[in-house]
């Protein structure tokens, strides 16, 4: 398999697994209890899992340093050499980035489906999971939170402060990804001035960075648009 994200995810998850199941036996060996600690466990599986994901991206592979003019002067053992595959040629780049995308994703539910069954399943798989029994307790209540904003308070659960948090995350990632990425274009396109007249093509942003600067703010319209109707009004 050659280095890259097709590696370098899997690997990771691999590698974080392997460090949670580094300290459980650890902690066995030792007679710590209780055996499951999760915070050793989180950053043990932290640095095992980077170096897995690093190791898949090719950061160890010497090939990988090469630069330049000396590329071709590299060494390379035939036998070990793996051509790049041609899997992908011909298509675009938005379609090779959402397939990753939905790899990724589909490997990682069915990796916590896997751990759900054993934490939450009955038999001798139970890992032990339990509810305490508190009295003051409530298993239906949703936590809720106060927030102050320009001089008025505002009540919100902790859920939905959560979903605005993470829809925020990902769009302000997007968005500055897709002004690196913009960026980035420009100044090669610089570079290809300099070597000749450029073409129309050259000249095009890249459709995936037209997609990921347009999409946050055309769903920030859409959603200014639909707040009048969700208030009753027409």
């Amino acid at each position: 398999m050659q280095p890259g994200l097709g590696r370098a995810i899997p690997m990771g998850v691999f590698g974080f697994l392997l460090g949670f199941f580094i300290v459980l036996v650890l902690r066995a060996i030792q007679g710590l209890t209780p055996v499951w600690s999760f915070g050793p466990a989180m950053v043990v599986a932290a640095f095992v899992s980077t170096g897995f994901f690093v190791w898949g991206m090719g950061a160890f592979d010497p090939r990988m340093s090469v630069h330049g003019d000396h590329h071709d002067e590299a060494e390379t053992d035939d036998e070990d050499a793996v051509e790049e595959s041609d899997e992908n040629e011909g298509r675009s780049s938005l379609w090779i980035l959402t397939n990753y995308v939905w790899v990724s994703t589909f490997g990682l539910i069915v990796i916590l489906l896997i751990i759900a069954i054993f934490a939450f399943g009955p038999g001798p798989i139970h890992l032990g999971l339990q509810t305490a029994d508190v009295a003051e307790g409530s298993v239906v209540d949703v936590g809720t939170t106060t927030l102050s904003l320009f001089g008025k308070e505002y009540v919100l659960s902790q859920g939905a402060l959560f979903v605005i948090f993470a829809v925020w995350a990902v769009f302000s990632l997007a968005l500055f990804g897709g002004l690196i990425a913009l960026i980035f274009w420009l100044l090669s396109r610089g570079i290809k001035e300099t070597e000749g007249t450029p073409s129309v093509e050259d000249r095009t942003p890249p459709h995936i960075v037209y997609l990921t600067l347009t999409l946050p703010i055309r769903f920030v319209i859409n959603l200014l648009n639909k707040v009048p109707q969700l208030l009753g009004q027409r």
